[in-house]
């Protein structure tokens, strides 16, 4: 699979730490594909951080492949919960994510 993080236009936080995030968001991707049976498709997730690393809300999910790649999807995210805090001076109240996954598992 492909994770794609789309940068957004609100939240203050260091760059690191979207990339932080965006890994590990990543590797509990790859655990959970590794470990289920899914079908190939594209994925897209928004989801917002507060500052201590919780979710706020529930993450929108969408995919035209229909609802079992988009609960691998959240499920994955939930499994990954919570991301590390916003570092220390970082401005941010809430960080959005948007995440693209394209998943095209390997014969």
């Amino acid at each position: 699979f492909i994770p794609k993080s789309l940068p957004t236009a609100s939240g203050s936080v260091p760059d690191v730490y979207r990339d932080a995030v965006r890994e590990q968001f990543e590797q509990a991707l790859i655990a959970w594909f590794g470990s289920h049976a899914s079908p190939q498709g594209t994925v897209t997730i928004t989801f917002t951080l507060d500052p201590d690393g919780k979710l706020v809300g529930e993450p929108e999910i969408t995919s035209a492949e229909g609802e079992p790649l988009t609960l691998a999807v959240r499920d994955a995210l939930h499994a990954t919960l919570p991301f590390p805090p916003f570092p220390r001076g970082s401005e941010g109240r809430e960080v959005p994510f948007r995440v693209t996954v394209v998943y095209a598992p390997s014969a």
